[in-house]
């Protein structure tokens, strides 16, 4: 999330909203050691999961998260997550650029219409359809591909970065 900016649904998200969650949700990670924080679905859909936020932090201007597509193959060259490949070739083409969280709402406030939103607890992250994200500064800022081989799988996966300018 970009702070400070009014979203489509009249949302705008403070900074320090993520502090209590970030830290929660690393600290999860570690005691299970995962590498993944949250999970990147594509749409929300959560039985379309692509890959995972190894690393999430707020900064003075938003929300940063850092992640994976799984694009990886079997032996036989077949991807392990054709969904993330299809993602994967969206965000390369432009088609899907946007991420977006979700979350509970822990504490808020109004004035007027607008709704502040002071803590969330994130559970996922989504890749977004050009154009449909509540917040359109939230944007796939860099991806970069990877590969690694291993004994019996080819393992790739591309990185994405992102400000949640939205989890």
């Amino acid at each position: 999330s970009v702070f400070n900016v009014q979203d489509k649904g009249d949302d705008i998200i403070c900074p320090g909203a993520f502090t209590k969650t970030i830290a929660e949700s690393k600290s999860w990670a570690r005691e299970h050691k995962k590498d993944v924080v949250l999970p990147i679905l594509f749409m929300h859909e959560r039985n379309l999961p692509l890959g995972g936020f190894t690393d999430l932090y707020e900064d003075d201007y938003g929300l940063f998260v850092k992640g994976f597509l799984d694009i990886s193959t079997n032996e036989h060259g077949i991807p392990n997550n054709p969904e993330a490949v299809k993602v994967y070739s969206g965000v390369r083409l432009g088609y899907v650029s946007e991420f977006s969280i979700g979350y509970f709402t822990i504490k808020k406030d109004y004035k007027g219409d607008i709704r502040y939103l002071r803590e969330l607890a994130l559970f996922e992250g989504s890749a977004i359809v050009s154009n449909m994200a509540m917040n359109p500064q939230a944007l796939i800022t860099s991806v970069k591909s990877e590969q690694q081989e291993e004994a019996r799988m080819h393992k790739r996966s591309i990185s994405l970065e992102s400000y949640y300018r939205v989890a």
